[in-house]
């Protein structure tokens, strides 16, 4: 995705409500209309931006079973707000196909979990490089069923999470 686009989609998604970004079917004509003029973008942009927001949702519900009324889309945030964001998440699930680079840094200095899939192409590697080096190899997966046993262990045991989580910030 090029920058551009990124910058345009951001405009948009912070020119809408925190509801209209947990349920985009609240956008009603009106609604976009509004969202375009206070990102400076076109109905059309919208329009797309939404779409695309409601085909992230069906994969989520077809492919994780998550309720998609759980996923919150956040735009650009300072540091300070951004690392913030991290009190309200129990366990980072890593991007496929290419896995988080700086971001599961981030995510492991906060004192959080973060699981992933090991892929073939080097960008789909970077996590398990990450969590290797960090001696954290019990959450890197090789297939997607032991993606979800892994992050289902770690949410099922809150004790051992906490533990956990302590011992990454050390």
């Amino acid at each position: 995705v090029a920058s551009g686009e990124l910058r345009r989609a951001e405009a948009i998604i912070l020119s809408m409500t925190p509801r209209e970004r947990r349920d985009p079917s609240l956008l009603t004509i009106a609604r976009r209309r509004r969202v375009a003029t206070g990102s400076g973008r076109s109905i059309d942009e919208v329009n797309r931006l939404v779409k695309r927001l409601e085909e992230m949702r069906l994969l989520v519900r077809r492919t994780g079973g998550i309720d998609p009324a759980r996923l919150e889309l956040i735009a650009f945030l300072p540091p300070a707000k951004y690392f913030d964001l991290y009190n309200r998440i129990d366990i980072a699930l890593d991007t496929l196909p290419y896995n988080g680079g700086t971001t599961t840094c981030e995510t492991l200095w906060m004192g959080l979990p973060v699981i992933t899939l090991a892929g073939t192409a080097g960008a789909a590697r970077a996590g398990a490089s990450i969590l290797n080096a960090a001696n954290l190899s019990d959450w890197i997966a090789q297939n997607t069923e032991e993606y979800l046993r892994i992050a289902g262990d770690i949410a099922a045991d809150p004790h051992e999470l906490s533990l956990r989580r302590l011992s990454l910030r050390e």
